[in-house]
C-alpha cells in the first residue's frame, strides 16, 4: 500500500502532467476580467460635435466607463458624407476585441449611406447592440420667421423655384422626406434651395440663426434650441404634445388629397462589429450587460431626459428587428436621393 507522501507526490505529478498537456502551468493565474484599467475603448461618431449622436455618445461614455471598471471611453468624431465616411472607416478597420464601437443613427443615415452606395459596405457589416433613441421630425423655422404656418411655407415653395431654402443633410431621412414632399406637390426636386450640412447641430444652427428658411429635423434633439425656433408641423404618424403644428399628412391630405409614408424617424444606436460578438462572446456579454445596467439606472435615465437625450433599452434582438425594418422601408425611396443631383 503506498505511503501518504507518495500519494501526494503522485497526485501532484499527475496534476502537472494534465496542466502541461493543456499548455498551462500549476501556478497559472485565471484569465483577467475585461476590461481593465490598461484597456481603452473608443466610441466613434461619424458626425461633427454637438449633434444628437455625439451628445448621446458622450453621456453614455462617462456613465459606462464607471460601470466597466473605470476603463477610459473616448469619443472621437470622424465626420463626412452624412456619416458615410466614418461608418466605412469603422467597418473596414475590423476591430474585434471590443475596443471600438460606433454611435450613429441606424436609420436614416447608416441605411441611406449603404443604399446610395456612398458607403461601400453592407448592412450585415454592422451589429447593433441597442437603439437608445427613437425620434420623430418636426418642421422647424426661425422663431421670427415670416412663415407662421405650414400652409404658408408650402404656398411660398409653390410660388417660385428657389424662393425658399432648407437646411438639411444629404443622406438623411428628413431630406428624403422633403424630396418626396416635392414629388407629390408636382414640383421639381430642386424647387427648394437645399443648403446641405454634415451634422444635426449645424442644420439647427442654420435655421435658428435665420440663414435658411426651414428644416425637417429631429424633435427631441432640438430641445436645446427651442427658444430660437418654432415648430409649424410634425412629421409623425400620430399626434404629439411636445411640439406645435399639424401632422404632415393632415395638411397634405387637405391640400393635395395625398399622403406620404413617414420614413424620417431617427434611430440612434450603438454598434459593434459582428466579429466582436462571435470571436469574443464573453467580452461582448460583459459589455451588453454593463450597457443594460446603466440604462436601467433611474438616476442616469433622469439625467439623459433632462439633457434631451434618448434613454431607451430594447437590447440587441429588438434593436436589430427595428433597424432592419427601417432599412428595408428606406430602400423603397432611395431613388429620390439618386435622382437629386
Amino acid at each position: 500500500m503506498p505511503s501518504k507522501s507518495l500519494t501526494k507526490t503522485s497526485i501532484a505529478l499527475l496534476k502537472s502532467v494534465v496542466l502541461a498537456t493543456l499548455g498551462l502551468s500549476a501556478s497559472a493565474p485565471q484569465a483577467q476580467a475585461w476590461p481593465t484599467a490598461k484597456d481603452r475603448i473608443e466610441f466613434m461618431v461619424p458626425f461633427n460635435t454637438g449633434g444628437s449622436a455625439d451628445r448621446m455618445a458622450r453621456m453614455l461614455a462617462v456613465r459606462l466607463s464607471k460601470e466597466l471598471s473605470g476603463v477610459p471611453i473616448n469619443v472621437t468624431n470622424r465626420p463626412g458624407a452624412s456619416g458615410a465616411t466614418g461608418a466605412t472607416f469603422f467597418a473596414k478597420q475590423q476591430s474585434c476585441d471590443g475596443s471600438k464601437f460606433m454611435v450613429m443613427q441606424a436609420t436614416p443615415f447608416l441605411a441611406n449611406a449603404i443604399l446610395t452606395g456612398t458607403a461601400p459596405v453592407k448592412w450585415e457589416d454592422f451589429h447593433v447592440i441597442n437603439t437608445q433613441w427613437i425620434d420623430y421630425a418636426i418642421i422647424a423655422v426661425n422663431k421670427d420667421s415670416r412663415f407662421k404656418t405650414f400652409d404658408e411655407l408650402l404656398s411660398a415653395i409653390e410660388s417660385k423655384k428657389g424662393a425658399v431654402s432648407s437646411a438639411t443633410m444629404s443622406g438623411s431621412g428628413s431630406f428624403m422626406q422633403q424630396l418626396a414632399l416635392l414629388e407629390i406637390m408636382g414640383l421639381p426636386l430642386d424647387q427648394v434651395r437645399f443648403v446641405r450640412y454634415d451634422g444635426g447641430a449645424p442644420v439647427r444652427t442654420s435655421v435658428a440663426g435665420g440663414q435658411t428658411d426651414f428644416t425637417f429635423v429631429a424633435a427631441t434633439g432640438s430641445e436645446s434650441i427651442r427658444d430660437r425656433i418654432r415648430s409649424i408641423g410634425v412629421v409623425n404618424d400620430r399626434p404629439v404634445t411636445e411640439w406645435e403644428g399639424p401632422l404632415l399628412n393632415e395638411v397634405l391630405k387637405r391640400r393635395y388629397n395625398k399622403e406620404l409614408p413617414i420614413f424620417s424617424s431617427y434611430t440612434t444606436s450603438v454598434f459593434t462589429l459582428p466579429c466582436f460578438a462571435k470571436q469574443q462572446p464573453e467580452r461582448y456579454q460583459t459589455f451588453v450587460a454593463a450597457y443594460e445596467k446603466v440604462m436601467r439606472d433611474p438616476e442616469f435615465v433622469k439625467e439623459l431626459k433632462e439633457k434631451g437625450v434618448g434613454a431607451l433599452w430594447i437590447g440587441p434582438e429588438e434593436s436589430r428587428k427595428l433597424t432592419t425594418s427601417g432599412y428595408e422601408g428606406l430602400s423603397k425611396y432611395t431613388r429620390l436621393l439618386n435622382a437629386y443631383k
